[in-house]
């Protein structure tokens, strides 16, 4: 199976168990995708039949698209707000553009999202810009980091111990900075960068609106966090609590951190 054609296996993988998120389902998205994301990495020479997200981004054609398809003078500094859920499609994540067509995210949209068309997506980025998902569980978060009795439930915070314990695994020289993580609305405003990428390659929205939203997302991030450390980390713990635990994502994470190393240096966030 070619590169294109596993990304849309991916894809169709991740709206078919989206739709239901139960820790079964979850579960199964993530067998599913380990075991074809070991394809992608045969297809572009890693013979180790193993999950690494790093490989999955040294693959010519991606940096040549990524060459091909550079983002407008001036939003280089927004590429890495939606960059992680991007690149969990396995999309090149430092560029706004897509390999895949309208047809192939539309699947993902309607069945992960409920996502129809174009008034719907401005909806849902809108609902995501006022915190959706902080709002229910932002400040129970904050009580249980603070040893306060709270409302999250056991499969909240067994995720959040599991998604500690992934980070000590993949990001080592960050725990320090996640373990004093008490502000999750990463998860939503990331959201807001990663759709609004997405209904720009649907052709719901015009590149000047994808970059409007995601330039309010940036204001909003760098009144919340000090650095991209920061933010990549409260998305990455914001989905275990409010979502569910998911391996690969911290594995992404990091290869974002270190694959956009070069571009968050030149354009740190406070400069958002």
């Amino acid at each position: 199976m070619d590169m294109q054609k596993l990304q849309e296996e991916m894809m169709k993988v991740q709206a078919k168990y989206m739709a239901n998120p139960t820790p079964e389902n979850m579960a199964k998205m993530q067998a599913e995708l380990t075991a074809l994301s070991a394809q992608m990495a045969g297809a572009i020479g890693d013979v180790a039949a193993t999950f690494d997200a790093s490989d999955l981004f040294e693959d010519d054609n991606y940096d040549e698209f990524i060459k091909d398809n550079p983002p407008p003078q001036g939003t280089e500094k927004y590429l890495p707000i939606g960059a992680v859920l991007i690149a969990t499609h396995y999309e090149p994540w430092l560029t706004f553009a897509s390999t895949v067509g309208p047809e192939d995210w539309a699947g993902p949209m309607k069945s992960g999202w409920g996502l129809k068309d174009a008034k719907a997506g401005r909806e849902m980025l809108a609902l995501l810009m006022e915190g959706r998902h902080y709002q229910k569980f932002g400040t129970e978060f904050r009580k249980l980091k603070a040893g306060q009795p709270n409302k999250l439930d056991k499969e909240s915070v067994s995720n959040y111990k599991e998604t500690m314990n992934a980070i000590k695994e993949y990001m080592p020289n960050l725990v320090s900075k996640a373990e004093k993580c008490d502000n999750i609305i990463a998860w939503d405003l990331d959201r807001v960068g990663y759709l609004a990428r997405v209904f720009f390659n649907m052709k719901w929205i015009p590149e000047a609106e994808m970059i409007e939203w995601i330039g309010k997302a940036a204001k909003r991030i760098k009144e919340e966090y000090a650095d991209w450390d920061e933010y990549i980390l409260s998305l990455v713990i914001g989905r275990g609590v409010a979502f569910s635990f998911d391996e690969i994502v911290t594995d992404i994470a990091t290869t974002v951190l270190n694959e956009g190393a070069d571009l968050m240096k030149k354009h740190p966030l406070k400069d958002l």
